[in-house]
């Protein structure tokens, strides 16, 4: 039998993307996910980039997802100290007393973060009637919050162990879907300015719908990201510093954008901050009163005007 050349007859032939990271994590299990939360955490700071691949769906991968029930370590109430002297107890002595302390401190703040995530735990009543995860999420106080959990003796707590790797899976994807956004929108054209407009929660759909209006009218390509639960928006303008056109197109794009995100109570700066940039949107943002301010603390500072003169006060 002669070996036969696949030409990609049956199927078609996928495409080749290449994608550069610094962190490449196999796998969407339950370890693969708690990393890929972590190495946000610690290492998109210092300019990391992460990756997280999997065969198939993140959510339904790992043994968690395939029907372990899963069993939250919860101290509540319990003093620390003795959470130790049980761990000792159960594993013969062979523990490292001070990482276990410090599993102890800590341990309660996951869980708290869990449920925040979604994560249903059964919760009990003040008359002592047993409240399932799905009631309790919906009906009864969180632990962080005074919630009486529901324990499977003293150490561990009842929760819906099903839910457990969808929302594990659900943080990761988050961290680095939102940590690869810009990454993937600077490829799209020579030049990406992006800004960080901001805008109370309530008002968000408002504005991303407003950012697409104006791209219509300028005729522009706007990608918008950002982080949605302080309402912090990335209009991140896709355009070519050499097209004097567009880029004249792109500033009175970027008026509109920062005055309809003051009218709507936020304002023009969440995270990056006023440079030269934003120098002329300062007056209107901040009014008369607070410019004045701002000059009388800067001739206070520097009387003889000599630090970055004319930067942000004429």
């Amino acid at each position: 039998m002669e070996p036969k050349v696949n030409n990609w007859e049956f199927c078609k032939k996928p495409e080749i993307v290449v994608h550069e990271t610094d962190l490449l994590i196999i796998g969407g299990g339950m370890s693969a996910c708690g990393t890929a939360l972590e190495a946000d955490r610690w290492g998109t700071p210092q300019g990391l980039r992460i990756t997280m691949v999997d065969k198939a769906a993140a959510d339904r991968s790992g043994a968690v997802a395939q029907g372990l029930s899963a069993i939250n370590t919860y101290l509540g109430e319990n003093p620390v100290e003795e959470y130790v002297r049980y761990v000792r107890k159960d594993l013969m002595g062979i523990i490292r007393e001070d990482l276990v302390y410090d599993l102890g401190r800590h341990v309660d703040d996951s869980v708290h973060k869990f449920e925040e995530w979604g994560l249903p735990i059964w919760k009990s009543t003040d008359e002592g009637k047993t409240l399932d995860g799905a009631t309790g999420k919906r009906s009864a106080p969180t632990l962080k919050d005074g919630g009486k959990p529901v324990r499977s003796g003293r150490w561990q707590i009842m929760i819906n162990g099903e839910s457990y790797k969808v929302i594990v899976a659900e943080a990761a994807k988050l961290a680095t879907a939102r940590r690869s956004a810009f990454s993937a929108l600077a490829r799209v054209s020579p030049t990406t300015i992006l800004e960080d407009a901001t805008v109370p929660r309530s008002e968000l759909a408002k504005m991303i719908r407003f950012v697409a209006a104006v791209a219509d009218k300028y005729k522009l390509r706007i990608g918008t990201f950002g982080h949605m639960g302080d309402g912090n928006l990335h209009p991140t303008f896709l355009t070519d510093e050499r097209n004097k056109d567009e880029m004249h197109r792109v500033e009175e794009a970027f008026k509109e954008i920062f005055a309809e995100a003051i009218r709507l109570g936020g304002t023009i700066t969440g995270e990056h901050g006023i440079g030269l940039a934003k120098k002329s949107f300062l007056p209107k943002f901040a009014g008369d009163a607070q410019m004045r301010v701002m000059r009388e603390l800067r001739r206070a500072l520097d009387p003889q005007g000599i630090l970055n003169p004319g930067k942000m006060f004429d």
